[in-house]
């Protein structure tokens, strides 16, 4: 069952929520383990004082090697400070990869147990990255690690236990900028097992996987509504995504539309047609090109039917509450226009759709968005 943060936060006896979230996570007692930019000296503290036994070699920011050097800790082994900015993955990434060889090597030592909360870089691409080139290396026997999902895309079948969290915020209360950032715990090991055999095996819930697996078979025999969808964001001082496109078929969201709920802003305006796109505003937006003005119209008022929140779409029993859903599980931070057309059905937008005919047209049963999740 997955955990959830905000239990283990309000726990009266929890003596740090963070340590807790991974010592829940440790079957047994390791002889040797690594922990890898865990970035909270009380944490890894807690670590230490819980599994004496263990030998432990940390790879960590300076702040926190500094802390580890004057408090000694019989079972430290190695402290390694650590240095990264987001302009210097690759340096980062070689610079981890020369340590754990030199562990390797010098020492004759694996680890039974790595656990890492390592930095996620830009999309996800660090921590990836240090993922995959820690199971390629194989210097531990397994690994917990606390990440963005995403980091586990290319390892699927090296999952034995996966846990849904949440945001970061619900969590580090001191990082405001990765507050929106979606975080999971994955314990991993060397051996190829069948559990999840691929990313959204594990992302998405039975009913999102039921619904993703409906729209995927029904968009592969039904042509698209649009003709080319960015992620990208674009200033409207600058026409350059949509470089010799008509306003009249343009669908815009505000660039920064979070995954939680869908908002109207100043491009619900132009959605509808009742005004012309002012291309002189200071306004950053993403969008879609769709087939022509019909569609457009009828496709915002869908679109705008069910304005808010994830808790709002909830109570009202919306599809967009179970498309928000699914793009909040797939992807990380705020997602582009891209990632809501990939759960979007590619119906005839010449004529206008409720909910309940977008299951029946789909094949799902009327009581669909009622079920229980």
């Amino acid at each position: 069952m997955a955990w959830k943060l905000e239990n283990i936060r309000k726990d009266p006896n929890s003596k740090d929520a963070y340590a807790d979230l991974f010592i829940s996570q440790i079957k047994k007692e390791p002889k040797t383990a690594c922990l890898f930019t865990i970035g909270d000296a009380r944490t890894v503290e807690i670590i230490l004082e819980k599994y004496k036994n263990t030998q432990f070699i940390v790879f960590d920011y300076p702040a926190l090697i500094k802390f580890l050097e004057f408090a000694k800790p019989a079972n430290l082994l190695k402290a390694v400070p650590l240095r990264y900015d987001w302009e210097s993955e690759d340096t980062f990434l070689k610079f981890v990869e020369t340590e754990i060889r030199q562990i390797y090597n010098i020492n004759n030592m694996s680890f039974d147990l790595i656990i890492a909360n390592p930095p996620y870089g830009k999309s996800s691409s660090l921590s990836k990255k240090i993922v995959n080139k820690m199971l390629e290396v194989k210097v531990a026997k397994e690994m917990i690690v606390l990440a963005p999902p995403r980091t586990f895309y290319d390892v699927c079948t090296n999952l034995v236990d996966y846990s849904y969290k949440g945001v970061c915020g619900s969590l580090f209360d001191s990082v405001s900028e990765a507050n929106d950032v979606l975080i999971a715990l994955a314990r991993l090991d060397n051996n190829i097992n069948t559990k999840y055999t691929s990313y959204l095996d594990f992302v998405l819930d039975e009913k999102e996987k039921t619904y993703n697996n409906v729209v995927k078979a029904y968009n592969n025999s039904h042509e698209p509504f649009y003709t080319d969808v960015s992620s990208k964001r674009v200033d409207f001082r600058y026409k350059s995504l949509f470089k010799g496109v008509s306003d009249k078929v343009i669908f815009a969201i505000p660039y920064w539309t979070p995954f939680s709920g869908i908002r109207e802003g100043e491009c619900k305006k132009y959605n509808f047609d009742e005004t012309p796109i002012n291309w002189e505003a200071k306004t950053s937006a993403q969008g879609a090109v769709l087939k022509n003005n019909t569609v457009k119209r009828n496709f915002a008022r869908w679109w705008y039917s069910c304005v808010g929140g994830l808790n709002t779409l909830k109570e009202n029993k919306t599809l967009m509450y179970l498309i928000l859903r699914c793009v909040k599980d797939v992807y990380s931070g705020t997602p582009g226009l891209s990632a809501y057309f990939e759960f979007i059905p590619n119906l005839d937008w010449s004529r206008t759709w409720t909910d309940a005919e977008i299951l029946k047209e789909l094949g799902l049963p009327e009581n669909f968005l009622e079920e229980k999740e």
